[in-house]
């Protein structure tokens, strides 16, 4: 795969080209911001990985309290998701509120805030 980088007035734009196999993956691991955010019922979680990882996402509420773990398991390298229903590790649902969603991914943790709205 080849990758080349632009920056262009204010912003900085990618373009990729596959590899022989026509598949096209990331070339780092990232976690992306939710969405939506702000959220209601559910809200879906992206990240990227380059190669196959054992990712763990958990839901922490802002005292640092663990309030889900949304994966703890292998991923295939690429773009992948889990979504958010905002139940807790108990089924109930969690209240509204500022979250954090935490992605460890070996040496890999990077966190993202998303707000949950009253139903």
């Amino acid at each position: 795969m080849t990758r080349d980088l632009f920056l262009v007035s204010k912003g900085v734009y990618t373009t990729e080209l596959p590899g022989a196999n026509g598949i096209v993956l990331p070339d780092r691991f990232a976690l992306a911001q939710n969405q939506p955010n702000p959220f209601g019922t559910s809200t879906r979680i992206r990240f990227e990985l380059p190669i196959k990882s054992r990712v763990k996402l958990e839901v922490f509420d802002l005292q640092g309290r663990r309030v889900k773990v949304l994966a703890d398991r292998d991923f295939e390298a690429g773009y992948q998701s889990v979504a958010w229903d905002r139940r807790d590790r108990f089924g109930s649902a969690a209240a509204p509120g500022v979250y954090l969603c935490r992605m460890t991914a070996g040496t890999f943790q990077d966190q993202k805030k998303m707000t949950l709205l009253p139903r």
